[in-house]
């Protein structure tokens, strides 16, 4: 009898202990999570005192008229593996070759640790990226390729109006849209510190820090994200991110109004809310407590970010335009 008691209350405390420790982990886990992001701020820093200038979010060769892997090059998180004592990783990336080239595929498919949030779940194995987009010889649809997951994107700006939403896309950015003409409407207002940068488009280059109009630290410049669940047969079905790739969103996101675009990693119900795959590629998302995101700041400081912050101030904290207030940092 006083055995069972025993063991009853060895099992209570078991019980009431369990939660803390998890609780420890997850804070353990998130510390080392903000602390890759307080490296990759650094190495930006880093490339931004060699060139003059941050990294490209990516880079599209020619004119932007298409969006194709064939167009693509490099990109923020490729460019900065040197300051992150991967240089040899970096010496073997081509940079004359398209980003998913058969000479390339080797560096996409490269675990960084640094590039990954030890919260997130399945990021130890390669992912099959399913591809839509035109064989640049054949015509027909690209083989699907395997890349290493990565658990964080750069802020490519806010979103703008109509089908002019987003500096990661070439077209956009060149003013050749096909389906919505965005002549007429001005992007400097939403273009991010990491945006896609287009060859042969002079009046969107990569970003200087005297560019950046509100401050480096009110400015956002990497942030996390991860998503859990995605439609069964969507081709963008293991879109979580990939560090290396960089065609459209895998390695780029944007701020947006909607609370379901930040915090919240579950794709499907983004999709149930927002109705759009698009809007929801390219939110921010994280799996810690209460769903708050860590961000790397232009200025290089981590600041933790609660899914309910005013939606204005988020927003407006992606673009380099001077319309953001100070970033209030949570403890």
């Amino acid at each position: 009898m006083e055995l069972l008691v025993v063991i009853t209350i060895i099992g209570i405390l078991v019980s009431m202990l369990l939660p803390a420790v998890q609780s420890a982990r997850e804070s353990a886990r998130n510390a080392q999570c903000g602390n890759n992001l307080k490296q990759i701020g650094l190495a930006i820093q880093s490339y931004e005192t060699r060139h003059a200038s941050f990294p490209p979010g990516g880079y599209c060769v020619g004119d932007g008229r298409y969006n194709l892997p064939r167009d693509t090059r490099t990109n923020w998180a490729i460019c900065i593996l040197p300051f992150l004592e991967a240089r040899n990783l970096y010496d073997r990336y081509e940079l004359d070759l398209p980003n998913p080239a058969v000479e390339n595929q080797p560096i996409l498919q490269s675990f960084v640790p640094v590039m990954t949030c030890p919260s997130d779940v399945e990021t130890d194995g390669l992912a099959t990226i399913l591809s839509i987009w035109p064989d640049s010889q054949s015509g027909n649809s690209s083989p699907p390729i395997l890349a290493a997951p990565g658990s964080y994107k750069g802020v490519s700006g806010r979103r703008g109006p109509g089908g002019c939403r987003w500096f990661d896309y070439p077209q956009i950015v060149a003013d050749k849209q096909p389906t919505v003409q965005c002549q007429n409407w001005k992007l400097d207002p939403v273009r991010g510190p990491l945006h896609m940068v287009v060859e042969d488009v002079a009046r969107y280059p990569t970003v200087q820090a005297a560019h950046i109009q509100d401050g480096l630290t009110n400015t956002l410049l990497v942030g996390e994200q991860h998503m859990t669940t995605y439609p069964d047969g969507d081709v963008l079905k293991q879109d979580t991110g990939f560090w290396a790739v960089t065609q459209d969103a895998f390695n780029l996101s944007t701020l947006q109004p909607e609370s379901y675009t930040r915090g919240m990693p579950d794709y499907d119900a983004c999709i149930g809310l927002a109705g759009d795959q698009q809007v929801c590629r390219r939110g921010f998302s994280s799996l810690h407590s209460g769903n708050v995101m860590n961000f790397v700041t232009c200025g290089g400081n981590v600041v933790r970010i609660m899914p309910n912050m005013d939606s204005q101030l988020f927003e407006a904290a992606g673009s380099i335009a001077g319309e953001n207030e100070p970033i209030v940092l949570l403890e």
